[in-house]
């Protein structure tokens, strides 16, 4: 039987040699597109950009560069300016994940930074590693086994087909 991290592997060839086109973040969901960007419409009529592939990660993550840490999930519990009053900070508004995802992908739009290889554990998490020397680490830190223990999914927006993965492994 063939186990989790060569499952996770596998699941991410598609995305390999792609470039990382977007991030944004819904609550404590943050979304990566990866390929080229096409116009989607949601069910509830909402017209947005749509990358070939979309990763929506439930799980602690961060980008780590060359300088060190450039942004992690943790950021969205704090303001867009660290330096500002805390007390009128709203966590479902700004923070400073969205900051720290913007600063570090701008200059990155003309010449995106792409996907190089992935590593994956047998836990649930993985790596990948982009272009310039850039690496997203994704790590379940949770002991969840019910029915909202999604740490992450990897899926082809439109397509009914998702690759996910719980505090049970891959969901059927």
């Amino acid at each position: 039987m063939i186990g989790l991290k060569e499952q996770i592997e596998q699941a991410m060839k598609p995305i390999m040699g792609m470039p990382l086109s977007q991030a944004c973040r819904a609550l404590n969901m943050e979304m990566f597109s990866f390929g080229g960007l096409r116009e989607s419409v949601t069910p509830l009529g909402k017209t947005g950009l749509v990358g070939e592939y979309a990763l929506h990660i439930q799980c602690p993550w961060r980008v780590v560069g060359p300088e060190g840490i450039v942004v992690a999930s943790g950021d969205r519990n704090y303001p867009e300016d660290e330096n500002s009053d805390w007390q009128d900070f709203d966590s479902d508004g700004p923070s400073l994940c969205e900051a720290r995802i913007d600063e570090w992908l701008q200059p990155h739009k003309d010449l995106p930074l792409t996907v190089e290889s992935v590593t994956a554990d047998r836990l649930g998490g993985f790596r990948l590693e982009l272009s310039q020397g850039y690496m997203l680490e994704v790590f379940p830190a949770d002991s969840l086994r019910g029915e909202y223990s999604e740490h992450w999914r990897l899926f082809r927006p439109s397509c009914e087909n998702h690759f996910v993965v719980t505090g049970h492994g891959v969901e059927k």
